[in-house]
């Protein structure tokens, strides 16, 4: 009688199925903190809303002001259409 086992089990483990998932965590948390905006709560914090036909010196003067002020300055913009 022939009893030895015809599967052998492989002792390596393999991490690329956890590597990849790690990946996607990664990536998925990087793109999603990018999307948080401030909440407003928080004094003095200034956020610019500019039009994109005012000069940059207005808005860099308005942000050196609110800096001087010890504002948190933050430039909002819109996402192209």
């Amino acid at each position: 009688m022939n009893l030895k086992q015809s599967n052998k089990i492989n002792p390596l483990f393999s991490m690329s199925s956890m590597t990849d998932i790690i990946f996607l965590l990664l990536v998925f948390f990087m793109l999603t903190a990018s999307f948080v905006t401030p909440s407003g709560n928080d004094d003095g914090l200034v956020v610019l809303h500019c039009d994109k036909d005012v000069p940059v010196e207005k808005l860099v003067n308005v942000a050196g002001i609110a800096t001087s002020l010890e504002a948190k300055v933050t430039i909002a913009t819109t996402p192209k259409k």
